[in-house]
């Protein structure tokens, strides 16, 4: 991750442009990375590439695993037709730069695919197109304005499985809480735990320092 974060940083000129990322803490990096890098693990789903942290780890500690990543994916041109044009303009900068670097890694770019496009519409095509295919590891970080990561939930349940290892980001902003509860009491989701990562942020990789972060993991119902 220290070298996509150099590549980010050589193209924008202050990371305060940059979304933030789960690298910002260290404990969420180990969490995620032990619990995605079983050797059960062969498909990892993600609702959420951002800048691409959780990607170059998930294709870095997990050698055999397929990444599938949903994003808005700005920098692709199926995207010109996005009714936010301006809030594409800096994904499209550093994705651009951080698609490049897993592209020119082969044993990352075999395993990577990128699903461009509104989630609502590219998960469900996908489960069409994809029957047979079960996420073992789910990673839920996309768009935090509510309803939107309930129907993020609702949409990745056919792609999971009894042992599926659920991933949810943020969960300290009620936003996203609330859809968690959401869906906890819709009997989609149980929740496995909450944790609140040591109030110590990686300088290294975040735009500023700050002591507030949740990450939770459930299983489908």
């Amino acid at each position: 991750m220290s070298k996509l974060q150099l590549e980010i940083d050589a193209i924008m000129r202050s990371r305060e442009k940059v979304i933030g990322n789960i690298a910002w803490f260290p404990t969420q990096v180990y969490y995620y990375a032990r619990e995605s890098s079983q050797s059960w693990i062969h498909n990892i789903c993600e609702v959420g590439y951002g800048a691409g942290h959780s990607a170059i780890l998930y294709l870095s500690v997990n050698g055999k695993a397929n990444l599938y990543s949903f994003d808005i994916f700005a920098n692709l041109p199926a995207q010109r037709s996005f009714r936010n044009t301006r809030a594409l303009t800096l994904p499209k900068t550093y994705q651009s730069s951080t698609l490049s670097l897993i592209a020119r890694t082969p044993d990352f770019a075999n395993r990577f695919q990128k699903i461009a496009g509104d989630s609502n519409v590219t998960l469900p095509a996908f489960v069409k197109e994809n029957p047979q295919l079960k996420c073992d590891f789910i990673s839920i970080d996309g768009s935090h304005v509510p309803p939107q990561p309930y129907f993020d939930i609702l949409n990745l349940r056919p792609l999971a499985h009894n042992r599926t290892i659920v991933v949810l980001d943020d969960m300290h902003s009620n936003l996203m809480r609330n859809d968690f509860d959401r869906a906890i009491t819709s009997k989609l989701l149980i929740q496995y735990e909450c944790l609140t990562p040591e109030y110590r942020t990686d300088m290294r990789f975040a735009s500023y320092t700050t002591s507030i972060k949740v990450f939770c993991a459930a299983r489908y119902v």
